[in-house]
């Protein structure tokens, strides 16, 4: 797992689609952003919603596993 930064100007609860957009959106405006995430991004609701809003290598990858 990454260390954990000390300091950052904004932190973003959740990597769903509002999580990553608002993130994205942030970090266009040169804001420092963190996102924390419990699963895999897009994994919960936004994963599981009508629009399927997932992952192009799946939703339950799990990231610490799938690192080159």
């Amino acid at each position: 797992m990454e260390q954990i930064p000390d300091k950052t100007e904004i932190i973003v609860i959740g990597a769903g689609l509002m999580g990553c957009s608002i993130a994205y959106q942030l970090s266009r405006e040169k804001k420092e952003v963190l996102v924390f995430e419990k699963r895999n991004i897009a994994s919960a609701a936004s994963g599981r919603n009508g629009g399927q809003v997932i992952q192009l290598e799946g939703r339950d990858k799990n990231p610490e596993t799938s690192r080159q």
